[in-house]
């Protein structure tokens, strides 16, 4: 006769018990987790702040108006104050190249306050969520695995047509740092300047003052950086103060330089501050100043993240760097 064996039949009810537990503790989580995304996806979603981060995304990059970054955060602080992150993670993008230990604790806030909401939305395949993943993550000390994403997340912005992704991947294929394909760098700024962006006119104008592109015009290049120098893109005037400072393009010019960069300097672009203190404590298209080279060099200093301009004010500082003018 079978015995019926209790204590066997006790943990196959406690096996299936907590099974159940774990099933229903897992399908909460999913639910949670779903609704969480949706919270998420509805506070980016709202017309106002979608309307502020284009607006935002337009003055930042110059699209179809001129390049006008206070107006940008701006609005990028108007749409974080509503509750949208994507505008927290742009915001913290441009207060990090901002001037002061102030802007760069407040860009490190806002970045820990919005980069789980950006993941998620990077998980969901948002087109903008992906430029801003691959534009700032790096900017920041973050795990290997979400750097893995990077790559990935761009060429997914891209294909979706968001713009400001195309202009980003036109900067890597033009920097030599990542190889220098000035032949793809080319297709994607031409693209973003067709479609109205002015920060893609300027890469254009880079590439072809570039002796590696095939279609190789220093001549068309200055020229249309000098036009968008004149809408006020300040990366605009440090490229054409570069350019007329290599005399192999055939347009030197230092002394034209000198009053781009001072204009990129009132605009608060650090390197040019590092690049305009150069040629102040080299006499280049004007006088030996090495009073305004250490001037604009603390200036520099001022950005958490510089160095360069740390190490040219220590060698100014030196007995044999002292110059004249003082």
């Amino acid at each position: 006769m079978l015995q019926f064996n209790w204590v066997g039949w006790t943990f196959v009810l406690l096996f299936v018990s907590g099974t159940f537990v774990m099933l229903a503790s897992y399908f909460r989580l999913v639910q949670g987790s779903k609704a969480g995304r949706q919270r998420l996806i509805d506070s980016i979603d709202l017309p106002r702040t979608r309307e502020l981060r284009a607006g935002a995304f337009a003055a930042r990059y110059g699209h179809k108006r001129d390049i006008d970054f206070p107006e940008a955060k701006r609005l990028l602080r108007e749409a974080y104050s509503r509750g949208d992150k994507l505008a927290g993670m742009q915001l913290q993008r441009l207060l990090y190249f901002d001037q002061g230990m102030s802007a760069a604790r407040e860009s490190e806030r806002i970045f820990h306050d919005c980069r789980d909401a950006l993941f998620e939305l990077v998980k969901l395949s948002h087109p903008e969520a992906n430029f801003l993943f691959c534009n700032t993550w790096g900017m920041h000390s973050m795990d290997e695995i979400a750097m893995m994403y990077e790559t990935e997340s761009l060429f997914e912005a891209c294909d979706a047509g968001f713009v400001p992704a195309w202009l980003l991947r036109g900067d890597i294929e033009a920097d030599p740092a990542d190889g220098c394909n000035p032949e793809e760098a080319m297709l994607w700024y031409r693209k973003a300047a067709d479609a109205g962006w002015l920060a893609g006119r300027t890469g254009v104008a880079k590439v072809l003052c570039d002796p590696a592109y095939g279609g190789f015009d220093p001549a068309t290049g200055i020229a249309m950086l000098r036009e968008c120098a004149a809408r006020t893109d300040s990366h605009a005037m440090q490229l054409l103060a570069r350019m007329l400072l290599d005399d192999e393009l055939g347009h030197y010019d230092p002394e034209e330089a000198r009053q781009w960069l001072a204009r990129a300097v009132k605009l608060g672009e650090y390197y040019a501050c590092i690049e305009l203190a150069i040629l102040h404590r080299d006499g280049t298209g004007g006088p030996v100043d090495i009073v305004e080279a250490r001037r604009l060099l603390r200036i520099a200093t001022q950005f958490s993240f510089d160095s360069e301009a740390r190490k040219l004010l220590s060698e100014l500082d030196e007995p044999s760097g002292t110059g004249t003018s003082e």
